[in-house]
């Protein structure tokens, strides 16, 4: 019965509760990354139908300019030139008008392909009263107390970061990976016992005897193939530590940028 084998089981183990952690944080992450996704193409369209709203009430001051330039134009107080301008405004705000249409019609038809429902109607607007509070708050803010809170919401964001999260299961991972290749160097631990009974006389009487051994064991020709895992495993190990890293910079970057 092998009772080591360079630490391998106790680190399999261990990357199979890893790798449930994963699931559990990949769901997480496909979650947020769902609401965030489904939130940026609302505002989006949104957006859009606001943009073609505004385009329609330029066409429509565009249309009365263009009639008032007609009457001024009779009446001997408008150039030629000038009442031609006003008519190439008009016919420039049409494009404008065509253009925003049709970029509202794809922003909704994008919101409503993601979340696969072709009947969604007209979208609630968000008022503004929602988040003015909050914008006034953030304009008096002073210089330094923004930068307390960047730091804070840094923080905040660094320690339930599902990205993360997600970073530093694979950096143990990896970590274990190598461990276990550096475990192929080490010896296999096998504890033996056997126990035997042999008649000694016509009398039915048996004599019984055991052996208890232990035998250590080390791989020996495959030492260059595990040299190599090792050194690639090394490498795999530093390279998520790095990505770790980086995820961390990324966030901290994209705080800071939002403020």
């Amino acid at each position: 019965q092998p009772v080591f084998t360079g630490g391998r089981s106790w680190l399999s183990l261990q990357n199979s509760k890893k790798m449930y952690e994963i699931q559990q944080v990949s769901h997480k992450v496909t979650i947020s990354s769902i609401e965030r996704e489904t939130k940026s193409l609302y505002y989006a369209a949104l957006e859009a139908q606001e943009r073609f709203s505004i385009a329609e009430k330029s066409l429509d001051l565009a249309v009365q300019n263009r009639k008032n330039g007609e009457i001024r134009f009779k009446m001997g107080t408008l150039s030629k030139a000038e009442l031609q301008n006003l008519l190439s405004q008009e016919k420039s705000q049409e494009v404008t008008v065509i253009q925003a249409k049709n970029s509202a019609d794809l922003s909704l038809q994008q919101l409503a392909s993601y979340i696969q429902n072709d009947s969604i109607g007209n979208l609630i607007e968000i008022p503004l009263d929602l988040y003015k509070a909050y914008i006034d708050q953030l304009v008096q803010f002073s210089q330094q107390e923004i930068l307390e809170k960047i730091d804070w919401a840094t923080q905040l964001a660094l320690s339930q970061s599902n990205e993360i999260a997600l970073s530093k299961i694979s950096e143990d991972l990896a970590k274990n990976s190598y461990l276990m290749n550096i475990g192929s160097f080490l010896p296999t631990v096998q504890v033996q016992y056997s126990q035997n009974w042999k008649s000694t006389n016509l009398t039915d009487t048996y004599d019984r005897s055991g052996q208890f051994s232990v035998v250590a064991s080390v791989p020996i020709l495959p030492a260059g193939s595990n040299a190599a895992k090792t050194a690639k495993s090394k490498q795999e190990m530093q390279k998520s530590a790095l990505s770790t890293k980086i995820t961390e910079d990324n966030i901290a970057l994209s705080i800071n940028q939002s403020y």
